[in-house]
């Protein structure tokens, strides 16, 4: 397993960027220095940077003959003991803060306290001589090419965030239109009740990215590195880990090469990739109970194995195989049950429609897989508020077109007792998610109006509508509201009912 990390910087790098090579000096004052090492010491950026200038220091002492220093962060200006030309160029945290807010910046990290302009602005001790103006020229162009070219590069190239382009319907429905999201193959959400969703790159003029929805409609996207030799970049499960951090699973394209990798993404935007098994592929991924992070995939390529893996926070991965195995088959969708463990649902033929039937399965936390045979083949899954789990179905048919079987809803519970309730004989059933308020959502097959509905634990139906004239493809809960993503590539934030 290897694993490369690119540090990327947070909101506040570039405010601090200018008092890197400062901090040594004496050019700052005491509260001027204190937030700028703490910032320093957790932010892996900044330490990029500060290595950065000391090559620039080491560069500019052997042209000019300069002794080295023992200071671990160098500075360029007092190689003659000419103080007086750092504090020309010394620049106080209330200074690039308020610049930073100017430029529009939204910093996420905890603000550190500002300062006062320093006393030393308007009290100099004298002008510098001729030698050290020249170095201290030179210096400083260096020090503002590094900075302008890496706050560019790796600050305001590495995401990019729109204001809300959200259009509110109603009082419940906030409409956000996603850009490129026709390659939406996988999506979570954040404990703040924000959307996460991947657009794959299936060619090498397309470019993979992560985006992220506030509540308020607000996009923010962060491009997926990769070097130049990757033509494609397929991804098909992310969640966020028990450690704060986004992962998500796929395959990235060597032409005719894949190689499969997880990513995970810091909330400061550093990337870092594992490298997994050249014949395992991973699907879906959910959160676990456990703490760690649950994944569908499949392993070989002439004879596949179906398995359920499991990811630690430190990225190591198990695998157990399912008791149904079969190259025309495989998992349809999966969940924490409400006992704690987790429940997938499975299809035995995804092409013969005289053979769609399936089962159940749950997966304890140690691993051991239990199979149910259920009557009709399962497809989306959910935890309901009832203590059972609330699946959509399918069923065969004559011409193999339409295998949704319309006008019920399973139910099974965790001793693997499954039933039915009907819904809407006219409907079949899609995608589950369990509602913070206790309700299983759906959404109805085909519904071309925006159409979803709820249902309580004792059958109670109601049909809703975003009024959007498009299929809902998605859906995705979170406390008091749902996300939901139609054939449009629109994506509505839905307030649930008080």
């Amino acid at each position: 397993m290897t694993a490369t990390t690119t540090p990327a910087p947070r909101s506040l790098c570039a405010a601090f960027a200018p008092l890197l090579p400062l901090i040594s000096s004496g050019a700052l004052e005491d509260a001027e220095a204190t937030p700028t090492r703490e910032h320093v010491a957790g932010c892996d950026w900044c330490q990029q940077e500060v290595a950065r200038y000391a090559a620039v220091d080491e560069a500019l002492r052997r042209e000019f003959g300069a002794g080295a220093h023992a200071s671990v962060l160098p500075f360029l200006f007092d190689l003659d003991g000419d103080e007086d030309i750092a504090e020309d160029f010394a620049f106080t945290l209330e200074d690039t803060l308020e610049e930073t807010m100017a430029e529009g910046h939204n910093p996420r990290d905890q603000q550190p306290s500002t300062t006062t302009r320093s006393s030393r602005w308007s009290d100099r001790k004298g002008r510098p001589s001729p030698r050290a103006t020249a170095i201290a020229g030179i210096a400083a162009a260096l020090i503002l090419a590094v900075i302008a070219t890496a706050v560019y590069t790796q600050f305001a190239a590495r995401h990019t965030t729109s204001s809300p382009a959200a259009t509110k319907t109603s009082s419940a429905f906030i409409k956000v239109a996603l850009p490129n999201a026709n390659t939406l193959f996988a999506w979570t959400t954040g404990s703040d009740g924000s959307f996460w969703y991947a657009n794959s790159a299936l060619s090498a003029s397309h470019s993979a990215e992560i985006g992220h929805v506030t509540p308020d409609g607000t996009i923010t996207t962060f491009p997926i590195p990769a070097d130049d030799a990757v033509t494609s970049i397929e991804i098909h499960g992310m969640a966020v880990g028990s450690d704060g951090d986004l992962w998500f699973g796929g395959s990235e394209g060597h032409g005719t090469t894949f190689t499969s990798l997880i990513w995970r993404m810091t909330p400061s935007e550093a990337f870092s990739t594992i490298a997994l098994p050249a014949d395992l592929t991973i699907g879906r991924m959910i959160a676990g109970p456990d703490g760690a992070l649950w994944f569908a995939g499949t392993r070989g390529s002439e004879t596949q194995i179906n398995l359920i893996g499991r990811i630690t926070m430190d990225g190591q991965i198990t695998t157990f195989s399912t008791p149904s195995q079969s190259k025309d088959a495989g998992f349809q969708d999966f969940c924490v049950g409400p006992d704690n463990a987790i429940w997938y649902t499975w299809v035995d033929s995804f092409t013969d429609p005289s053979k769609v039937t399936g089962r159940i399965g749950r997966v304890s936390p140690s691993g051991q897989i239990q199979e149910f045979t259920v009557p009709y083949a399962p497809g989306s899954i959910a935890s309901g508020a009832d203590g059972a789990l609330w699946y959509s179905e399918f069923a065969s048919s004559s011409s193999g077109n339409d295998l949704t079987r319309k006008g019920y809803i399973g139910r099974i519970t965790t001793a693997g007792v499954a039933s039915e309730l009907p819904i809407d004989l006219n409907t079949g059933i899609g995608q589950l998610v369990a509602g913070s308020d206790g309700a299983i959502w759906y959404i109805p097959f085909p519904d071309q109006a925006g159409g979803f509905g709820r249902i309580t634990p004792s059958g109670g139906v109601k049909k809703l509508s975003t009024g959007g004239n498009a299929q809902i493809d998605l859906f995705a809960a979170v406390p008091g509201a749902l996300w939901l993503f139609d054939s449009r590539n629109n994506l509505w934030h839905y307030r649930l009912p008080a």
